[in-house]
């Protein structure tokens, strides 16, 4: 009797040919031979499903970020005999959750989620065998903004690669508003190393899928700022995995817009498939096929273009995702998301749609029905939560701590604001002032100012009483990478309004106290990745300065000290770029010529402003730094112009000069301890200016770069009376505020930090810098 392990290989393979890849584990069990004949692919012939691959389609798709297999049979679609589709989840990957899987020569790359990191894995249905891809080196992690492409080389013995569209890591907070432009790099399978490539499309790049080892992506231009959306082309464009080059644009037979739908699909394994969904007096569809495509060249055939009614059941609330093409049967086959009208709530579904207009099915994939409001806030994915925490003001703080104790947790984690916070610096601004020797927070909203003023928004002013601050009387505040400096009488304390921690500093001797309308500067050392804070003060007893280091929680006497004839300003020092500046005035003698024949001499004293940098690396004073002006002083070294320090974004200094009849403002174009080049911001002559307060004197200020105005505090305004915030700007704009009753003697503005104030214990390791 013949079992079926006596059977000739070629009538094995030729059964293997026709049975499903979906009973591939039943085959496997049937004997030992066909086990061992199913794992060691001799050739073509011993593959499950060649035979019934045209007979069904077999994929897979991603389900709450896990991959599930996706069966339709298409056998009797004519006949109207659809077989619903068989979905399940992959058992084997039920421990990762993915993002993203690219398919190519049947391997599958999965982009896997695991917690803010991303892993790379390559996974082999059939052979059941995995391989995870590392970075290119251990400082390096994959980014959940990171793209990807999948193809191989075409030489005898393919060589897989994997295309990576990344950022450097300081990069990605700045990519949502800075056009900061993307790099590549590729990871070869023979040799297990990536490499950084040379290349750039010039183009806003999509996703793309893989045909015969190259990837072909949808593309558009991308457009300048001001100019119309409409103008933007959009383009088919491939790479070449051979030469590792982009090819050039390749057209679409159509051209889209933002609003439209485009999607990619291949047809079998040598033509590509493009579906343009859009909106002309009703929803249209239309497809074409590929007749030739190569990375240099592409040409087209329409497929099918089909209308739906706006009573259709696939109308508006039919939206179109990935999709392919069975040309025998002449049907295309979609998985789309439908929405009913006026209900919030949907179904993913498979959609069957005949060329000739017909829709033969739409079945749901699975047997729940999504709604969009019924998961809960701490069900959502990380993903997701990321994205909510990178998108919200660091002014809603209170608010979203506690919409649930996940939301919490994740606030001491993850920083509020990430995308939105130069968003919302340019719209409002948000900083901490001190009256009556409290510490209040300050919003002021900008984003409504128009030249008549009417749309402008006052300021809240309320006093932070989280951090338990109410019996404290501050004389000075510091602000330096999301920390405030707070100087009482007699002692200083450091504090994170985000995490709300505190940080009291001890003085260096036992019986010592500290001056509180002494000098003090707040900074972090600049050599580590892991950033040391420091603060300076002047040593109340025999001069000179002292440095306090937060890592080691202690201070040490600096061999430091200004120029002779050099004075600080009483102003205070402003830190930027983990250093301080400050206002100083530099005395010293000139020798004038004087008589009718100048030959007398005298000796005369000058006075001159300067610009002074506290280098917290090196902890040295820079060299005197000019500024862009000539302020004028008295015979009793009294400046007679009012001049101010500001940041603009951690980023630039800005300096204020207030004469009696002007305003000019200057921001730095380049800015470091022993350097510094200026740009005119603004000059304002205030004898034009109708309205402008006669006994104005300008105290803290910041710039809107965007709008062209900054925003200047009155610090003369008698107690009991309306304190005003002047702001001007360019063509003689004006318009003023109530900012309280009583005068802020000090203004900084805030950018939230996640740094922790926890002093290290000895024994015990931390993650963070203290």
């Amino acid at each position: 009797m013949t079992t079926l392990s006596d059977l000739s290989v070629d009538l094995v393979g030729e059964i293997f040919s026709r049975v499903p890849l979906i009973s591939l584990s039943a085959v496997r069990y049937t004997c030992k031979t066909w086990n061992a004949l199913s794992w060691n692919v001799l050739s073509d012939n011993h593959i499950f499903g060649k035979a019934a691959a045209s007979k069904q389609f077999l994929g897979f798709v991603i389900v709450d970020y896990k991959v599930c297999s996706l069966r339709l049979d298409l056998q009797g679609i004519h006949n109207y005999d659809f077989v619903d589709p068989s979905i399940k989840e992959i058992n084997i990957l039920h421990q990762h959750e993915i993002s993203n899987i690219f398919h190519c020569d049947g391997l599958l790359l999965c982009v896997v989620i695991d917690g803010r990191r991303r892993k790379l894995m390559v996974w082999n249905p059939y052979l059941g065998q995995f391989r995870w891809i590392q970075p290119r080196s251990k400082y390096q992690k994959f980014h959940r903004l990171d793209m990807y492409a999948f193809g191989y080389d075409n030489n005898k013995h393919r060589n897989h690669k994997i295309l990576r569209k990344f950022l450097d890591d300081d990069d990605y907070n700045e990519s949502s508003h800075k056009n900061i432009p993307f790099k590549f790099e590729m990871y070869y399978f023979n040799s297990d190393s990536w490499r950084v490539l040379d290349v750039n499309p010039h183009c806003d790049l999509r996703s793309g899928v893989s045909l015969k080892g190259n990837t072909y992506s949808y593309a558009r231009q991308i457009i300048e700022v001001g100019d119309p959306v409409s103008n933007s082309i959009d383009f088919l464009l491939c790479f070449d995995f051979i030469a590792e080059r982009f090819g050039p644009r390749l057209p679409l037979p159509f051209h889209s817009y933002y609003e439209n739908t485009v999607t990619l699909s291949c047809v079998g394994e040598e033509q590509l498939a493009v579906l343009y969904e859009h909106y002309e007096t009703c929803l249209v569809m239309e497809i074409w096929i590929t007749t030739k495509i190569e990375p240099n060249i592409v040409s087209w055939i329409k497929f099918f273009k089909m209308a739906w009614t706006p009573l259709s059941d696939f109308s508006s609330n039919f939206h179109v995702g990935s999709f392919f093409i069975d040309e025998e049967k002449k049907i295309v086959v979609s998985k789309s998301r439908k929405y009913r009208q006026n209900e919030a709530c949907g179904y993913e579904t498979v959609n069957i749609i005949g060329q000739d207009g017909g829709c033969f099915k739409s079945v749901k994939i699975g047997t729940e029905v999504f709604r969009e409001m019924t998961t809960t806030m701490s069900n959502l994915p990380e993903d997701l939560v990321e994205e909510i925490i990178s998108r919200v003001p660091i002014t809603s703080l209170r608010s979203f701590r506690s919409s649930c104790k996940k939301w919490e947790a994740l606030s001491k984690t993850h920083l509020l604001g990430g995308k939105a916070a130069e968003v919302t610096t340019r719209k409002q601004l948000l900083g901490f002032i001190l009256v009556d020797d409290k510490i209040c927070s300050m919003k002021l909203d900008l984003h409504g100012i128009t030249k008549d003023g009417d749309d402008f928004v006052d300021t809240s002013v309320n006093q932070v009483s989280a951090l338990d601050l109410d019996e404290l009387s501050i004389s000075q505040i510091f602000h330096c990478d999301g920390l405030l400096l707070c100087v009482f009488s007699k002692r200083l304390m450091v504090c994170n309004m985000y995490l709300a921690q505190t940080r009291f500093i001890k003085p260096r001797r036992l019986l010592e106290r500290f001056d509180k309308s002494g000098v003090y500067a707040f900074g972090y050392d600049n050599s580590s990745k892991n950033r040391n804070h420091k603060i300076l003060r002047n040593k109340s007893v025999g001069g000179g300065y002292e440095i306090y280091n937060f890592r080691s929680d202690s201070w040490k006497v600096l061999n430091v000290d200004l120029e002779e004839d050099t004075q600080l300003d009483q102003q205070g020092s402003l830190s930027l770029k983990g250093n301080a500046y400050f206002l100083v005035t530099k005395t010293f003698e000139e020798t004038l010529e004087v008589g009718e024949d100048l030959e007398e001499a005298m000796d005369s004293e000058e006075t001159e402003e300067c610009l002074l940098c506290f280098d917290f690396t090196t902890e040295r004073f820079g060299q005197l730094l000019d500024l862009p002006f000539h302020s004028e002083v008295d015979d009793d070294g009294v400046r007679e112009d009012n001049v101010v320090l500001s940041c603009v974004r951690d980023e630039q200094l800005a300096v204020l000069c207030q004469s009696d009849t002007t305003i000019g403002i200057w921001i730095s174009t380049e800015i470091e301890p022993n350097a510094v080049s200026w740009r005119e911001f603004l000059e304002v002559d205030l004898t034009t200016v109708d309205g402008f307060p006669d006994d104005f004197k300008a105290g803290s200020f910041f710039v809107d770069e965007e709008k062209q105005v900054a925003v200047v505090f009155d610090q003369e305004t008698e107690a009991g009376g309306n304190h005003t915030a002047c702001i001007i700007g360019k063509d003689g704009y004006f318009n003023s505020v109530n900012v309280g009753d009583i005068p802020p003697p000090y203004f900084t503005s805030y950018v939230p930090s996640l740094v922790s104030l926890q002093i290290k214990k000895k024994g015990k390791r931390k993650a963070r810098d203290y």
